[in-house]
């Protein structure tokens, strides 16, 4: 089953962004009534990696200063899709764009080589950053982007007793 949420609309509400549980991603023209140009083609070439992710898309946040920018996250990673470069095969794997003046993040070792690194983004798709438990990110105004990573042991802590308590076969 399809889910329509996450969904944004760009700047003006007359171009909006699906993002449905199978990772699939639409651009919708509302004043021309039909998917946009880039959504036509991204809709037969999605990267695989793209669609074999754990978790889906949390949110959808806008560039301010650029349309075609759009950043996306769900649980661990921030994706950048840059509608003015080209698509990769749907068998590329997606760079983790490294930058230069960015602190280096130790890899976790779980998929060290799953977001191979890259200096400058090559296609669309791009990972920026890889979280553990992102629960939260948007734009604060010009340049500037806020994420919040919040510890699941330390929600629990916080909880009353009757809510703390563990079923069985549950976490």
């Amino acid at each position: 089953m399809r889910t329509h949420r996450p969904w944004r609309y760009n700047h003006t509400p007359t171009i909006w962004w699906w993002s449905y549980c199978d990772h699939k991603i639409v651009e919708f023209a509302l004043d021309k009534r039909k998917y946009t140009k880039f959504s036509r083609k991204l809709s037969g070439s999605h990267p695989k990696q793209w669609l074999a992710r754990s978790f889906p898309v949390s949110n959808i946040v806008f560039d301010p200063s650029n349309s075609n920018v759009i950043l996306m996250h769900d649980d661990s990673n921030i994706c950048v899709i840059d509608k003015f470069k080209n698509l990769p095969s749907p068998e590329a794997k997606i760079p983790r764009l490294v930058s230069s003046h960015s602190h280096p993040v130790p890899d976790s070792g779980d998929n060290s080589n799953q977001y191979p690194p890259s200096d400058t983004p090559q296609h669309a798709f791009h990972v920026v950053k890889k979280y553990k438990h992102l629960v939260y990110m948007g734009s604060l105004g010009e340049g500037e982007l806020v994420a919040v990573e919040v510890n699941p042991l330390v929600l629990m802590e916080k909880l009353p007793p009757p809510l703390k308590q563990k079923h069985f076969g549950a976490m």
